[in-house]
């Protein structure tokens, strides 16, 4: 089904709504924008509007709702293409912890596209690419620094302070990125990312599992798939304590939840339900050098190096 057939297909309220599940953002997230609007938002902030983008998507004569688009990555494969020299600003989403965001639902379930429907103050954003609105990708080069390099510098201000140590590694946006990048083209399924993290790690990890009939706390889970349901789920947990999970990255925004820790106790419980529910499949998890003979040693290589 295409884009417009799918527009078309849910198109139901009066006001017509892109927003499909709610979920937590990164605490970094991308928006992009031309830049006519730069000053306006540097004065501002992001307001929500129906952007000729939208209007066109969804179909001139439609009563769309305003909304704020985004894409929860700094990951720049991830972001939506308008095919012009944007700018491109970092929404700071610790800072505006009372805004609710939404998967977009005019893309596919795994992509990192969101919406929200609240204004961002100025204070949350932070302008990180001046580009120059062309659609020449000749004159970006020209007029523009170098958009990777330009990239690479903004990821290093962002994660420069921080000290990357087992097991908080794994929060690393960019090793969550090469997990799934090297498990590609298969699916990015739990049991694959659990044994990625066996192999890293070694006998410093367990890999447990549940699955949701014989776990209904897991609301994480069953919220998705109904309290009937026999879905399942896999993790790894470092040293009897710190649980490594880079499968609920994209959606909760972290990889790594403590055991030991009072603070994360309400957010395992939503997640992995009771542990007393959770088995023991360490023995059984597949060798992932066995399962991606061809790409393992690029993630073994990338984690060595980022130590």
């Amino acid at each position: 089904m295409n884009l417009q057939e799918s527009i078309r297909r849910i198109l139901r309220e009066d006001d017509y709504s892109p927003a499909g599940k709610e979920i937590i953002p990164n605490s970094i997230i991308v928006h992009k924008s031309n830049p006519m609007f730069r000053d306006k938002i540097m004065e501002q902030g992001l307001k929500v509007r129906a952007g000729e983008c939208y209007k066109i998507y969804v179909g001139y004569g439609v009563k769309c709702k305003p909304a704020i688009f985004a894409t929860n990555s700094t990951n720049k494969r991830a972001w939506f293409d308008s095919t012009y020299d944007d700018d491109i600003w970092f929404i700071d989403t610790r800072m505006i912890p009372d805004v609710k965001w939404y998967k977009d639902r005019h893309f596919e379930s795994r992509s990192k596209h969101i919406v929200t429907f609240q204004d961002i103050p100025k204070e949350a954003i932070t302008l990180k690419y001046e580009g120059t609105g062309s659609g020449d990708v000749k004159k970006w080069n020209k007029d523009s620094p170098n958009l990777q390099e330009s990239i690479r510098r903004i990821l290093r201000e962002e994660m420069g302070n921080y000290k990357y140590e087992n097991p908080y590694i794994y929060d690393n946006p960019e090793l969550v990125q090469m997990i799934e990048d090297v498990i590609y083209p298969s699916s990015f399924i739990c049991s694959f990312v659990a044994s990625a993290i066996k192999m890293l790690e070694g006998n410093k990890i367990r890999v447990y599992g549940f699955s949701t009939m014989e776990n209904p706390d897991a609301k994480y889970f069953t919220e998705d798939y109904g309290e009937d349901s026999d879905e399942g789920h896999h993790f790894a947990v470092m040293n009897d304590r710190y649980i490594i999970d880079p499968w609920v990255y994209e959606n909760i925004g972290r990889s790594v939840f403590d055991l030991g820790n009072k603070e994360d106790k309400d957010m395992i419980r939503y997640i992995y339900g009771d542990v007393n529910r959770w088995t023991d499949i360490t023995n059984r998890i597949d060798d992932f050098k066995q399962l991606f003979p061809k790409t393992y040693q690029e993630l073994i290589d990338f984690y060595k190096n980022i130590l």
